[in-house]
C-alpha cells in the first residue's frame, strides 16, 4: 500500500528536487548560450596546480632533463572540466587569469552535473553561487547558501534550509576573487569549515589565480587546475571562423606578436573580434601599456555594440554601420551603465535584480532627503487617518532594507484541510451565530496559513525582472481582500441580524479596508511602496531611466549585459569594472548635491 501511494503521489521533497533541477538546467543552458552567442566553442586547456591546496592529491614526479613543471602538470589535450571534476572526487579548485573562461567552465560543469543528477535522483543539487555577496554579513557558508537559494533561485526558505542542512546542495562557488580583499582570507576559511563539516559533499571553487595566491590561505580540496592561455592554433582557428570580416584582424595578429599575446584569453579575443570585425587594419590600436589598451578596446567595443540594431545573430544588414537610430543616446546609456556598475561593484554584486535596489544606493544627502520626504508623504496621510500621522510618517521615512515577500505557492489540498480543521470546532460547539462565525474565521485563517505553505519549489526560472516586487504587490492585494473577507464573515452576520443587511455588509468592508493595509505592510505592501519611491528618486537623479526593464533588455540586446533568470549581469566582470571606472560617473553624482 505504501509503495502504491508513493507512486500515485510522489512526496513533495521529490517533486521539489525534480522542479528545481528543471529550473537549473534551463538557467545553465541560457547562460551557456549567452556565453557562446556569435562565437565558436574553444576547448580550454587545463593544468594541475597542487601548491594552491592544503592537501593536494596530486604528487608531481621528478623532472627529467629539459622538462618544465608546466609540461608535467599539463593535462592531456581534450581533458574537459567534467573529467577533471570526476578525477578530483568532486573536490576541485578552478583558477585562471581574468577572462580565461573560468565562469564558462563552471557553467559547463553545472550543466553536466544537472544532467547526471536528473538521471540519478540520489545525487546532490549543483547550484552555482557567486561568493561576491558573502562578505556583506560574513555569516557561515551554510547560512549564506540558504540566503542565495532564496534570493537567486526563488527557493522557499524552509526548503532551502532543509536542503543545505541535509547535504543535498552541491555548491559551485564562483567569484572568490570578487570578495573584498580584506575579507577574502576569511571567506576561504569559511569554505574550509563548511567542507570540514560536509567532507563527503562535492565542492567546487573558482577564482582568479593571482588574487587567490595573494590572499595567502589555501583550500582543503583534492585538486586545483589552472585554465591555460589560448594557443596560437586556437587563436588562428577562432579568427578563421570569422571569414572576411576578420581578415584585417588576422593580418594584424599575424604581424604583431604583442597583439597575439594579449589575445590569449577567450574574453579579449571575442571582444576584439566583435569590435573590429569589418574594419581596416589601421583601426586596430597597437598594444602599449596593457591596461590603457584594454580600456581603449572596451570603450570602442561599447561604442560599436550600441550601434547594433539587435542581438548579433539577428543582424541582417550588408554593412555593420547600416543601423537604425538607437533608442537611447550613447551618452545616456553609458551614464546609466556606469552608475549601475559602480553600485554593483561597491555592494559586491555580480548579478543585479531590480527588487534588490536599496536606499543605501542613493548617491547623496539630497537624494536621501527626497526618498524620506516622498515616503513620508505617501504613507503619512493615508495611515494617519487610520492610526495616526506619526506612525504613517515614521513608516514612510524609514531607510532600512527593502525586503520583498518571499516566494509562496497556494496548495488547494492543504488549504481545504486547513479550512475543515479550523472550522470544525466552531461549527460543533456553536449552534449560535457567534460560534459559527468564529469557526469560519479560524477556518479561513488556517486555510491561508496552511495553503500558503511556501514549501513548494517553482520549476519556472523567472524571466520577468522585478518579479519579487510584482509578487509582493499581488500578495499585498490578496492580504487586503482576505482581511475584508475575514471581517465580513466575522462581524457581518452579527451586525446584519441586529442592524440590517446593509449595515452588516458595510461593517465588514469598513474594518477590512481599515486594518487590511496595515496587515498587508509586512506581506509586501511596504516593500512595494518603498521600492516605487526609491525608483522615482533615482529617476529624478537621472541615474535610472524611466523604464529600467526596457533599458536593461536594450543593453542585453547589445551584448553589454546578460539576462540571468529575472536578473542581469555584465557580460564579464572586466566590462563591469570598465563602466565603474568611467571618469564621467564622478561629476554626474557630484552635480546632484
Amino acid at each position: 500500500m505504501y509503495d502504491y501511494l508513493r507512486r500515485a503521489a510522489p512526496p513533495v521533497e521529490d517533486t521539489n528536487r525534480r522542479k528545481f533541477l528543471a529550473k537549473l538546467q534551463t538557467r545553465y543552458n541560457r547562460r551557456r548560450e549567452d556565453d557562446l552567442r556569435g562565437a565558436v566553442l574553444i576547448v580550454l586547456g587545463l593544468q594541475d596546480e597542487p601548491e594552491a591546496l592544503i592537501r593536494p592529491a596530486l604528487t608531481v614526479r621528478t623532472l627529467t632533463e629539459g622538462e618544465r613543471v608546466e609540461d608535467v602538470r599539463a593535462l592531456p589535450a581534450g581533458t574537459g572540466i567534467a573529467q577533471a571534476y570526476e578525477e578530483a572526487g568532486g573536490q576541485l579548485l578552478i583558477l585562471g587569469a581574468p577572462g580565461a573562461g573560468k565562469t564558462t567552465l563552471i557553467v559547463e560543469l553545472g550543466l553536466d552535473i544537472v544532467r547526471r543528477t536528473r538521471a540519478d535522483g540520489k545525487l546532490p543539487l549543483p547550484v552555482i553561487c557567486n561568493l561576491s555577496t558573502w562578505a556583506i554579513n560574513r555569516r557561515s557558508l551554510a547560512k549564506w547558501l540558504v540566503e542565495d537559494l532564496v534570493e537567486t533561485y526563488q527557493v522557499p526558505q524552509s526548503v532551502a534550509r532543509s536542503w543545505v542542512s541535509g547535504k543535498e546542495v552541491l555548491p559551485l562557488l564562483d567569484g572568490l576573487d570578487e570578495v573584498d580583499v580584506a575579507q577574502r582570507a576569511a571567506c576561504v576559511k569559511a569554505i574550509n569549515m563548511f567542507h570540514q563539516d560536509h567532507p563527503q559533499l562535492p565542492l567546487v571553487v573558482c577564482s582568479r589565480i593571482e588574487e587567490f595566491r595573494a590572499q595567502g590561505v589555501s583550500l582543503a580540496l583534492q585538486r586545483a587546475v589552472v585554465v591555460q592561455p589560448l594557443t596560437d592554433d586556437q587563436i588562428d582557428a577562432y579568427l578563421a571562423y570569422g571569414g572576411e570580416d576578420l581578415a584585417a584582424l588576422r593580418a594584424a595578429v599575424g604581424s604583431d606578436a604583442t597583439l597575439r599575446d594579449v589575445l590569449r584569453t577567450p574574453l579579449l579575443l571575442r571582444v576584439v573580434a566583435l569590435t573590429y570585425e569589418g574594419l581596416p587594419q589601421d583601426a586596430i590600436p597597437r598594444v602599449g601599456d596593457h591596461e590603457d589598451w584594454v580600456r581603449r578596446v572596451f570603450g570602442e567595443y561599447v561604442a560599436r555594440m550600441l550601434k547594433r540594431r539587435r542581438r548579433l545573430e539577428s543582424v541582417a544588414t550588408d554593412s555593420p554601420e547600416e543601423v537604425e537610430q538607437p533608442e537611447y543616446p550613447p551618452e545616456d546609456a553609458e551614464r546609466y551603465l556606469s552608475w549601475l556598475a559602480g553600485q554593483m561593484r561597491a555592494h559586491g554584486l555580480v548579478e543585479l535584480y531590480l527588487e534588490r535596489l536599496q536606499p543605501d544606493w542613493l548617491p547623496d544627502a539630497r537624494a536621501r532627503w527626497r526618498y524620506q520626504t516622498a515616503g513620508g508623504l505617501l504613507f503619512g496621510p493615508g495611515m494617519g487617518l487610520l492610526f495616526g500621522l506619526g506612525l504613517g510618517l515614521s513608516v514612510g521615512r524609514r531607510m532600512y532594507k527593502i525586503t520583498p515577500t518571499a516566494a509562496v505557492q497556494w496548495s488547494w489540498q492543504a488549504g481545504l484541510f486547513g479550512a475543515l480543521f479550523g472550522a470544525l470546532p466552531g461549527v460543533l460547539n456553536g449552534a449560535l451565530p457567534l460560534g459559527l462565525d468564529f469557526g469560519l474565521f479560524f477556518g479561513l485563517f488556517c486555510a491561508l496559513g496552511i495553503g500558503l505553505s511556501g514549501r513548494q519549489v517553482d520549476d519556472q526560472d523567472y524571466r520577468t525582472p522585478n518579479e519579487d516586487i510584482r509578487r509582493s504587490v499581488r500578495f499585498a492585494v490578496v492580504t487586503v481582500l482576505a482581511c475584508m473577507l475575514i471581517f465580513e464573515l466575522l462581524f457581518g452576520p452579527l451586525f446584519a441580524l441586529r442592524f440590517g443587511l446593509f449595515f452588516g455588509v458595510g461593517i465588514g468592508l469598513y474594518f477590512g479596508l481599515r486594518f487590511g493595509p496595515l496587515v498587508a505592510l509586512p506581506f509586501g505592501l511596504d516593500a512595494a511602496l518603498h521600492h516605487a519611491v526609491l525608483r522615482w528618486v533615482l529617476q529624478q537623479a537621472k541615474l535610472v531611466p524611466p523604464h529600467p526593464v526596457r533599458f536593461l533588455n536594450y543593453a542585453a540586446d547589445h551584448v553589454l549585459l546578460q539576462q540571468v533568470g529575472g536578473g542581469y549581469r555584465f557580460v564579464h566582470v572586466l566590462l563591469r569594472d570598465y563602466f565603474a571606472d568611467l571618469s564621467s560617473l564622478g561629476p554626474g553624482i557630484e552635480s546632484m548635491a
